[in-house]
């Protein structure tokens, strides 16, 4: 089930909202899409990128002269990520993303954005239209409905969790859930977003789509998320909650965090029903906390909890994970990490995993 919290977001993959929590802000602040990932704007790329996450003493050796414009109406970018693994059941070296972005700017009042995977078909596609009253946006195109936090690990069991399953045992699918429904590889569902810029730190989005269970389905989905964020001069606030409703099929969940000096928590808990069977329940819960002991190095720790049927006393499974991220450049992320399982199963002996992630982007 926890993947099935985050499926739903299968895209929104690489815009981490810690970094806009620690604005006090929300993703729109450095993303040209307005619900986060994919392409940044000039800000996210030539300010916070550079004066933000680089290493202070290499800021001066980062590029603050490529903005993406190749003409005043055409802003590129592309995002990369080289990733090393030793797994339980998955081993080796493999590009993990690789994708080109674009923006055209039609006029002042409509921009048509895509996102070009270099493998799949899951293309992000829509046009933008973003000076509408009360700073409110309409999205209409073919992309992934905004739901809970865009976290960058799409392992992460809120999100599509692990590709292949960890253990052979018959009696704990720890690979079955939404990832086996919402394939990563393919089309998104064509979507209508309305997005609004509320008072007082609030923001919501109201999206209706093609039925993202059967992507060739005429049945819709309907999904809404509410989000607060706010900044109170030493340290802010997020909280936040997202449904999501489709031909029985329901998902709720709450999301939020902290960040204090150079501190950063969040976390989200969602519960799904008559995903995986009728009159069943899921529950998927996601936790990080963040240390920064000097500006481009952040340690990580994360806990991640999924629950297939959530009425049965046995099939649950946690995994701890334990690392760094380090940003030596403005433009370069090196990912180091090791995570644990613990399972409930006897009959499952999980052993630790490596992980080494390389990530660029422009």
């Amino acid at each position: 089930m926890k993947y099935l919290v985050l499926i739903i977001l299968i895209n929104a993959i690489f815009a981490l909202p810690r970094f806009a929590l620690e604005q006090g802000s929300s993703c729109m602040n450095c993303h040209v899409n307005p619900t986060g990932g994919g392409m940044r704007n000039d800000y996210g790329s030539n300010i916070y990128n550079l004066e933000e996450l680089t290493v202070r003493k290499w800021i001066s050796k980062g590029d603050e002269d490529w903005d993406g414009y190749v003409t005043d109406n055409i802003h590129l970018g592309g995002e990369f990520r080289l990733m090393s693994f030793e797994g339980n059941k998955e081993s080796g070296t493999f590009p993990m993303q690789a994708e080109i972005y674009g923006n055209i700017d039609i006029n002042k009042d409509v921009d048509f954005y895509f996102e070009l995977p270099l493998k799949g078909e899951n293309y992000d596609f829509f046009l933008l239209f973003d000076e509408l009253p009360n700073y409110s946006w309409i999205k209409i195109g073919q992309s992934s409905p905004n739901y809970g936090l865009m976290v960058d690990d799409h392992t992460a069991f809120i999100k599509s969790g692990n590709r292949f399953s960890l253990s052979d045992s018959t009696d704990l699918d720890l690979d079955k859930g939404f990832r086996d429904i919402f394939d990563p590889t393919l089309k998104k569902p064509l979507l209508f977003e309305w997005g609004i810029n509320l008072p007082n730190g609030f923001l919501m989005t109201v999206d209706l789509s093609q039925n993202i269970n059967n992507k060739y389905s005429d049945l819709v989905n309907y999904s809404t998320t509410l989000n607060y964020t706010k900044d109170f001069d030493n340290w802010s606030l997020m909280l936040g909650s997202s449904l999501m409703n489709e031909e029985g099929m329901n998902l709720g969940g709450i999301f939020g965090g902290f960040s204090v000096s150079n501190v950063t928590m969040t976390f989200e808990i969602d519960k799904a029903e008559n995903i995986f069977a009728d009159n069943q329940s899921s529950i998927a819960s996601y936790a990080q906390l963040v240390y920064k002991p000097i500006q481009g190095l952040h340690l990580i720790a994360k806990y991640d909890y999924f629950d297939h049927d959530y009425d049965f006393k046995s099939g649950s499974i946690s995994r701890f994970t334990y690392g760094l991220e380090f940003y030596p450049l403005n433009m370069l992320e090196i990912k180091l990490q090791t995570r644990e399982y613990s399972t409930d199963s006897s009959s499952v002996n999980l052993k630790p995993e490596y992980l080494l992630q390389i990530h660029t982007w422009f």
